[in-house]
């Protein structure tokens, strides 16, 4: 009888590996040290197309590596002025429980949406760019447990972003696995899904009533003369609505099934 149920248990666990396998979407590559973020080649790189980014994910026993390229500006914008999450869901629930957040998308206080939407988002990156130091650490409850560290002093977590002349954004995450409480080990018999998912501008509420997105605070006052003074402002650009309600809406986008390349066999 106890025989029966070896048996019976051994082929269980041969068919739930293979369903695990069979479910699997993604093949991490072997991480190396030439993975630098302005030479990992696009033909080595999956495209989502929903988000427009470019994206691959490698790791060896230590840690795992997110390489992202990113040539929209719309999408740079956001992911500068208001951050981006890299969540890690290790039973690929699709859950938000443990990730890293960068950039932590605390800039808003330093550049103004509204002048940086009209004005030379070329030229002000670079300065925004530099000082992108913070990293936000998630978990395991959540975005409401995140400790903030940073990259100039801290050297186990990597975090930069950069931009080539031609105006491409390279992004790029080495992650240790014990920063979100997890083992390697474990990864190898499991298929993780990772997210990526941005933030977003908040609308701020006006004091006036019925304010829409895109509304310019104040409005024209004196029959609709008074405030423009005979047209002394047409000169300042006003915001895109398009642009304004892309960057008030989260993008995101989600690697599922991820089968770890294994090091421990070589």
């Amino acid at each position: 009888m106890k025989k029966t149920i070896r048996i019976t248990g051994l082929i269980l666990l041969i068919v739930y590996l293979s369903s695990c396998n069979s479910r699997i979407q993604y093949f991490n590559a072997l991480y190396d040290d030439t993975s630098a973020t302005d030479t990992v080649s696009a033909k080595k790189m999956t495209y989502d197309k929903n988000s427009g980014i470019l994206y691959m994910i490698s790791n060896n026993d230590e840690f795992f590596v997110v390489n992202l390229q990113v040539a929209d500006k719309m999408m740079q914008k956001k992911i500068l002025l208001f951050g981006m999450t890299v969540w890690f869901d290790e039973f690929g629930k699709k859950k938000k429980y443990r990730g890293i957040k960068y950039p932590v998308g605390n800039m808003k206080g330093k550049m103004s949406l509204k002048k940086e939407i009209g004005g030379d988002f070329a030229h002000n990156r670079h300065k925004l760019n530099s000082e992108l130091h913070e990293v936000g650490i998630i978990g395991p409850g959540g975005e409401k447990e995140m400790e903030i560290t940073d990259t100039r002093y801290k050297t186990d977590i990597e975090a930069d972003i950069t931009f080539d002349s031609y105006g491409m954004m390279y992004y790029r995450l080495k992650i240790p696995y014990n920063k979100l409480d997890i083992k390697y080990e474990d990864l190898l018999y499991l298929n993780p899904d990772i997210g990526f998912v941005t933030g977003h501008a908040e609308m701020k509420k006006s004091a006036g009533a019925g304010m829409k997105p895109g509304g310019m605070s104040g409005g024209m006052r004196g029959g609709g003369g008074a405030g423009m003074q005979g047209g002394r402002r047409s000169g300042m650009q006003r915001p895109d609505y398009s642009e304004k309600k892309s960057l008030m809406t989260e993008t995101s986008f989600w690697v599922k099934n991820i089968k770890f390349a294994n090091t421990l066999d070589e």
